[in-house]
């Protein structure tokens, strides 16, 4: 479990560390994984939609998730995202991959911003598509 103590994450449950995990106190800018799933889910207005750039701290590993346009039409705006480890991984998981695109689909809500309707990710599993019902 990770708790924010003066903006530095802290980690209060954990496993005995591995030596590849992040120190915890050197990841003062990052964000916890679920705002930062937030921030990348978030409805937006549509001058603010493809800007994300936004890095997150899971207790061992830093992972930036960014998104830039790719195509816009009246009913939806698609936008390139990536998916970066960036520090904390195996060297073993970096072999596997160090960037993941995804795409975010966005279509207009009633609200008058747009919303994800769509995620298609490739994972080293397999495809990945999320869509909102």
């Amino acid at each position: 479990m990770i708790a924010y103590r003066g903006g530095l994450p802290v980690l209060e449950e954990s496993e005995e560390p591995d030596a590849h995990w992040l120190d915890p106190r050197s990841q003062g800018d990052a964000l916890d994984p679920l705002t930062a799933f937030w921030q990348l889910l978030r409805a937006r207005d549509g001058d603010d939609l493809c800007r994300l750039d936004t890095v997150y701290f899971d207790g061992e590993r830093r992972i930036r998730l960014t998104t830039s346009e790719d195509s816009r039409a009246t009913d939806r705006v698609v936008c390139n995202g990536r998916y970066i480890r960036e520090g904390g991984f195996s060297r073993k998981a970096l072999k596997e991959g160090r960037t993941f695109p995804f795409e975010l689909t966005y279509a207009p809500a009633a609200s008058g911003h747009w919303q994800v309707s769509r995620i298609d990710a490739k994972t080293l599993r397999g495809r990945v598509l999320l869509i909102r019902r």
